[in-house]
């Protein structure tokens, strides 16, 4: 009898710690993965712009998220170089309306100097009608689970 209550006490246990730290984790996970991106991104403040324009589109599935990716070409001193934007949505949707209407657009590209195969598109950079922002990771998340317990809160468009 004890055996089993120490069982189910080690159970709870670590189910609650699941519960409790796992998101955490989770996050810092994100966190540390964007950290180049927004390290370029501060960097690329003093890097030339060259006008670039979208080539592709593309979403990706994967699980309850959906990935959105732009791919830009640009060029320096007449040279084509090409790049990757991507987003992260709750919904394939979702994404595949946020690139759909950003097919052959023009795009500001700043790129490095020393390295104009660096690049990096930044929305501070864009016109006002570039609109490429995902929902992030917590968004997703949230949606997923209000629309596992509440239903479909968010339908798909046809």
């Amino acid at each position: 009898m004890l055996h089993h209550l120490l069982h189910y006490l080690r159970d709870q246990i670590l189910r609650e710690w699941l519960i409790a730290f796992f998101p955490g984790f989770i996050a810092i996970w994100f966190f540390l993965k964007s950290i180049p991106a927004i390290l370029r991104a501060r960097v690329s403040n003093d890097w030339p712009t060259a006008r670039g324009r979208v080539e592709t589109v593309t979403v990706k599935t994967m699980g309850d998220r959906s990935l959105a990716e732009l791919g830009y070409s640009y060029v320096v001193e007449g040279t084509r170089y090409s790049g990757y934007l991507s987003q992260q949505f709750s919904d394939e949707q979702i994404a595949w309306d946020a690139v759909s209407s950003l097919k052959v657009q023009i795009v500001v590209v700043r790129y490095k100097l020393s390295d104009p195969e660096a690049s990096v598109v930044r929305a501070a950079d864009q016109p006002p009608d570039f609109n490429f922002k995902g929902d992030g990771f917590w968004i997703s998340l949230w949606r997923r689970l209000r629309g596992g317990i509440l239903g479909s809160a968010y339908p798909r468009r046809l």
